[in-house]
């Protein structure tokens, strides 16, 4: 779940919080801590309110992360666009992502 996010993420640079039931409050307390690398793999939650995350996503918070995954977590067609939207828009909220994993996200794939 939730708690105890910060205290995890205070104590390492790559952190692996698959299927752990994180949510955005979750999301919320990583945000400023110096990751490089985070897993979120199977996180349904995150799908359900990606809009809310999402649109929370400062720059000053993720300078370090080169690697994102989060594949399995539901985001849908709406919430692929919307991150995907934000990541265009706003180049600088992970300046040094090299890696975005979102696979199996139930993402339509038609030109619509």
């Amino acid at each position: 779940g939730d708690e105890g996010c910060a205290a995890l993420a205070a104590c390492a640079e790559r952190l692996d919080l698959s299927a752990t039931g994180l949510g955005p409050r979750g999301l919320e307390r990583l945000a400023g801590a110096p990751l490089v690398s985070l897993e979120l793999f199977n996180n349904p939650q995150l799908g359900l309110s990606v809009r809310e995350w999402c649109s929370a996503l400062r720059p000053s918070d993720w300078q370090q992360l080169t690697f994102l995954d989060l594949s399995c977590c539901g985001l849908g067609n709406e919430g692929f666009q919307c991150l995907c939207g934000k990541l265009t828009e706003e180049i600088d909220v992970f300046p040094r992502l090299q890696t975005l994993c979102l696979g199996g996200n139930d993402v339509d794939d038609s030109e619509e």
